[in-house]
């Protein structure tokens, strides 16, 4: 019987001896984890910085899968982000039909927003799709100034200049709307000229 238990408590002990390597062990990859994740927020915070949102978004969808304590730290940091990029957006909405050394960054922003995948909150992609709808509205209007800046220059003046005064009332206050005035003054009527 003293046998049988001597057996029993070096079991117990071997037991208790895998238990606390599983419990270390578990806490030793808790701790890798936790400290991966906020790695990775970090450097998702300093892609948002240097404005490389889409692998800011990348990085901290990477570090929820990590450790999902990071998770209401992502939420904030994409609220922020989403915030900034559709100012960023509204703002370069006509700066590359002005200056073609800007490309059209405000589409790959409100994109960025939209796509489901990136799991911004619902008020972003509503706040996104109305850019969108105004991204698509000066879009449609520099396309008429293309095509009034074509005729006046091909010598279909009062047509050209018809497009660009119905620009000028369709997008008051914009750049659009100055780059067209300034194009109409360009080919006024001989006759204005000479009332002059």
């Amino acid at each position: 019987m003293a046998v049988g238990c001597r057996k029993s408590a070096e079991n117990l002990t071997q037991e208790q001896h895998e238990e606390q390597e599983l419990l270390e062990r578990a806490q030793w990859e808790f701790q890798q984890a936790e400290a991966r994740a906020r790695n990775l927020f970090d450097l998702g915070k300093e892609h948002e910085k240097n404005k490389r949102y889409k692998e800011a978004v990348d990085a901290w969808a990477t570090a929820v899968q990590v450790d999902t304590r990071v998770d209401l730290s992502v939420k904030l940091a994409k609220n922020l982000m989403a915030d900034q990029m559709l100012k960023e957006a509204y703002f370069q909405m006509h700066r590359p039909h002005i200056d073609i050394r800007y490309p059209a960054m405000a589409k790959e922003k409100i994109d960025l927003i939209l796509d489901p995948a990136n799991g911004f909150m619902d008020k972003h992609v509503r706040k996104a799709n109305e850019a969108q709808r105004q991204y698509d509205w000066i879009r449609k209007g520099w396309e008429q100034y293309d095509q009034a800046k074509q005729w006046v220059e091909g010598g279909r003046i009062p047509e050209g200049r018809d497009l660009l005064e119905s620009i000028c009332k369709t997008y008051p206050k914009t750049p659009l709307a100055d780059v067209a005035m300034t194009l109409a003054q360009k080919y006024k009527p001989k006759k204005d000229l000479d009332s002059l």
